[in-house]
């Protein structure tokens, strides 16, 4: 990260007068203090550059072990040996998920900073990028449960995850390290599709705290050049960059300033901008499909003109505008702001679709001296998660500390837990899925889909309450199952994180996506219904076959004799193999497969053939054409040598109904073994089976 040190310093500096002043207001009534255990603190990062999931339900953060270390201390920049892990905080359930423990020596504003590339997802995990300078460093994935699995090993760090986890955005260096000029060593994984598009044509840009370093779900980001200064949407299929002010001048006469930084919508298809024109600055709202602006005053978001504070938020246009301001889908904003005439600052909630002041609420509580920020960049998280410090007349804030606002009328939920967030169907096609409730309940009746190419193969109710509950019987079938238990007299309603389902799934050998939606009801003990959040994932299935648009196919042409049945044919990449067996005429394709080099090989009794390779790019076809098949292997050892002579010799001259006549030494299936049948052994001898 450029210019780290100075541009926490700065930021900090504009969060204390951010902060710094006083007002009082149900918001902060409402939010909570996300509780420490004993012996942990949270390592906290001051800018709104954090991630939660895209539902906004999961929040993600770094813990660290001993001593409380304050932020702006002499000890926060200084390396030690520091203990750590990661935390997946549940809005919901107000439940906890931890990583194993983490020993390096380290920098704490480090670990604070690297909470910006803390990605959390709607089934309860997150990514994180373990930066420690050794064997184990790479891109992780924590799953609900608290397990970790390296899911790019030959990936420093993911910069950017897209709502939709189909984007990676990947970098080969420790960007707060290495410092490489533009994107060098940046590629974006388009996960589905198992390509990677390399970066090279950015490195005349950067990506940066500007737009959060933020990728959509159809894959666009916004990046910066120097000179002149532009930012730009990268489109990296095609490498085409559109100037985003350009866009926006389309639609405006004259000249105007645009601040510091753009941000694109989670789905990559609305553009949100600050501009300043005639001395008024308005937000902009550009619907890309539509071609189509939209314009708003501050007056329209509650907020004067800017004044030329110092202050780290919305209407300070030379700072970040991802460091003040998120966006959803739904194109509402959330931001902060100073206003410093009245000396209050503001959280607020726009919908640049409709035009609607959605929330105004005032940040600072006088009684308890404590000032919040809203902490999440994009997605409805940035309504949901805020940091808070006291100032008690110091020159520095301290007793920092994340919070958060609770589901209104729920605390009631469903949540789905996977073993891993990628599973290789290859490999592990079969899988378990537990269901869970979540708060306090006296009965509940669920149900679960599946979407995608899986089904259920085993279903049971988990340790769901006490051993006198009452169940109705189970119904479950493919890729649905339902359920109901309820506690009984004189036991008390069930609280926490129970097992509501066991299941156990299994998945086709392909690469593809499966979609996992819970809903149901809750009851308390009198029969009123709770509220209840329905649970919903989606799992990456990837045999590491397919995944791309590349076909193979051919021609075997078939010997007398030889049905098409009796014939195999094997593509393998990476030492992964599928088979297909060719039509009545030898025809034979495959279709689906990812990029990659293949290797194709027959299999058919007595029958040889030599490797065939194939190069593919994830989207073109390759045709073998007509394929013979070598006969003569007639001990089936993969290779037609002198043993195969030998058996032939000894058979020599019979034919079919003699005692020493054999079928697999008749090479022609003309009932006699003769000289034809030598000289098809000979022509062929030498020849080897291929083994890929």
């Amino acid at each position: 990260m450029k210019n780290y040190k100075k541009f926490l310093t700065t930021a900090l500096l504009g969060l204390v007068l951010l902060l710094a002043s006083s007002a009082r207001a149900a918001l902060i009534d409402e939010i909570r203090p996300l509780t420490v255990p004993d012996g942990w603190n949270q390592s906290i990062w001051v800018f709104k550059m954090m991630h939660s999931s895209p539902n906004g339900r999961y929040f993600s953060y770094v813990e660290y072990a001993g001593e409380n270390i304050e932020i702006g201390s002499p000890e926060y920049t200084e390396e030690r040996l520091l203990t750590y892990r990661y935390v997946i905080f549940d809005r919901v359930s107000g439940s906890f998920s931890y990583s194993s423990e983490i020993t390096a020596n380290k920098r704490l504003d480090r670990i604070s900073s690297e909470q910006v590339f803390l990605f959390p997802t709607d089934d309860g995990g997150a990514y994180f990028s373990r930066l420690n300078g050794d064997e184990n460093d790479g891109v992780y994935y924590l799953n609900a449960n608290g397990l970790s699995e390296r899911v790019f090993s030959d990936k420093k760090m993911l910069i950017s995850l897209s709502g939709n986890e189909r984007y990676f955005l990947l970098s080969t260096v420790n960007i707060f390290e290495d410092n490489p000029p533009g994107l060098e060593g940046y590629s974006l994984l388009d996960r589905q599709e198992n390509i990677s598009y390399p970066l090279n044509f950015l490195n005349e840009h950067s990506s940066s705290a500007s737009s959060s370093y933020y990728v959509t779900d159809n894959g666009r980001f916004i990046v910066e050049s120097r000179d002149p200064r532009l930012f730009q949407i990268v489109n990296p299929v095609d490498q085409s960059l559109i100037d985003a002010k350009a866009l926006i001048a389309n639609h405006i006469e004259g000249d105007f300033y645009l601040g510091n930084g753009v941000l694109l919508t989670p789905d990559g298809q609305n553009l949100v901008a600050r501009i300043r024109q005639n001395d008024e600055t308005s937000i902009i709202y550009y619907q890309l499909s539509t071609d189509s602006i939209a314009a708003y005053s501050f007056a329209d978001l509650g907020l004067p003109q800017p004044t030329g504070d110092y202050s780290l938020d919305i209407l300070n246009l030379g700072f970040g505008f991802s460091a003040s301001t998120g966006v959803d889908r739904e194109g509402i904003i959330h931001y902060s702001a100073n206003i410093v005439e009245q000396n209050k600052t503001y959280f607020g909630s726009f919908s640049l679709q409709t035009g609607q002041l959605l929330e105004l609420s005032p940040l600072v509580s006088e009684n308890e001296q404590r000032g919040y920020s809203s902490i999440v960049a994009g997605g409805p998280g940035g309504q949901y998660y805020f940091l808070g410090a006291d100032f008690n007349g110091e020159d520095f804030p301290t007793g920092w500390q994340y919070f958060y606002r609770p589901v209104e009328g729920a605390s009631q939920a469903l949540k789905i837990v996977t073993p891993a967030q990628v599973i290789d169907t290859y490999y592990s096609p079969q899988f378990s899925l537990d269901i869970k409730t979540l708060g306090e309940h006296y009965a509940v009746d669920a149900s679960c889909t599946l979407n995608g190419p899986a089904a259920l193969t085993s279903v049971s109710y988990g340790n769901w309450g006490s051993a006198n509950r009452l169940q109705l019987p189970l119904q479950w079938q493919g890729q649905s199952l339902s359920g109901a238990l309820s506690q009984t007299a004189p036991d008390a309603a069930v609280d926490g994180e129970q097992t509501l389902f066991n299941t156990v799934v299994l998945a086709e050998m392909t690469t593809d996506t499966l979609a996992v939606n819970c809903s149901g009801e809750m009851s308390d003990a009198n029969g009123h219904l709770l509220s209840v959040m329905p649970g919903t994932i989606t799992i990456t299935l990837d045999d590491g076959i397919h995944g791309g648009n590349s076909a193979v196919n051919g021609q075997i042409v078939l010997p007398d004799g030889v049905n098409a049945e009796d014939v195999v044919v094997n593509i393998t990449i990476d030492g992964r193999t599928i088979s297909v067996t060719p039509d009545e005429n030898g025809n034979f394709s495959f279709s689906g497969l990812r990029a990659g080099d293949f290797t194709v090989d027959f299999q058919s009794e007595g029958y040889v053939q030599s490797c065939m390779s194939a190069t593919l790019d994830g989207a073109g076809n390759h045709d073998f054409g007509q394929i013979e098949l070598l006969a003569g292997d007639i001990n089936q050892d993969g290779t037609i040598d002198i043993a195969d002579f030998t058996f032939l010799s000894g058979r020599y001259g019979t034919q079919q109904g003699e005692e020493n006549y054999v079928l697999a030494a008749d090479l022609n299936k003309d009932t006699v073994i003769n000289v034809q049948d030598l000289a098809i052994l000979a022509s062929h001898f030498g020849s080897q089976q291929c083994n890929p």
